[in-house]
């Protein structure tokens, strides 16, 4: 079945990829083997973010935690958390090189 990723963007060759879940769901598995793959490919980085249940996407919501792919723990973030992340990977990203590890 086809799957979508919530979140990309593009800086310098460099890919930023984000898939929002409510804290209680888990990936389907399609779009869980969609994301490792992505996330081996050079210059991608791939994180899922994990919120509060009852928020739409479009909505403002609370982070709970996230997990960097491949290989990455879950571990408990805010929002402000992914606002640093994100601002941190543009940064890097800015200057011509993000590790997709």
């Amino acid at each position: 079945m086809p799957t979508d990723v919530d979140f990309i963007v593009e800086r310098k060759n460099n890919f930023l990829c984000m898939e929002f879940k409510p804290d209680d769901k888990v990936l389907f598995t399609g779009q869980h083997i969609l994301l490792q793959r992505l996330s081996c490919v050079p210059k991608f980085t791939v994180v899922l973010v994990y919120h509060l249940k009852g928020k739409a996407f479009h909505e403002l919501f609370v982070t709970t935690s996230m997990q960097i792919y491949p290989n990455g723990k879950r571990i408990e973030c805010t929002n402000q958390d992914i606002i640093k992340f994100v601002s941190l990977w543009f940064e890097t990203a800015d200057k011509g090189f993000v590790s997709s590890a």
